[in-house]
């Protein structure tokens, strides 16, 4: 049997919209089916559909998880999960260059 197209998960591509699986999700290809997946600190929006989206586990706001004013470093409050060969196409907040990893990080947690 065959499926057309071949990668569902890079077929459906625009400029507007979420893509096969849903906003802040991503998907792969498993035995030539379709597999969407939330990233670290992601869930499903609604569990009987893994094609509709992920939703944040947390509280993401500069400042928002500070212990009421504790002079606390963003460093203590965030870390950063690397997803390999995972892309989010026309979806980058910013572009920044020449940064290396270390230096995207450091950005991240300094711009709050």
């Amino acid at each position: 049997m065959r499926y057309v197209p071949d990668n569902i998960c890079i077929a459906i591509f625009n400029e507007m919209g979420s893509g096969t699986c849903g906003y802040n999700s991503y998907c792969s290809m498993e035995n030539q089916r379709p597999t969407c997946k939330c990233p670290y600190g992601y869930s499903l929006i609604d569990s009987s559909n893994q094609f509709g989206g992920c939703k944040l586990n947390f509280t993401f706001a500069c400042g928002a998880d500070n212990g009421e004013g504790l002079n606390v470093k963003q460093e203590d409050l965030y870390e950063f999960t690397v997803l390999k060969d995972v892309d989010w196409p026309l979806s980058d907040y910013e572009e920044m260059q020449p940064y290396g990893q270390q230096d995207c990080q450091q950005s991240c947690l300094h711009d709050c």
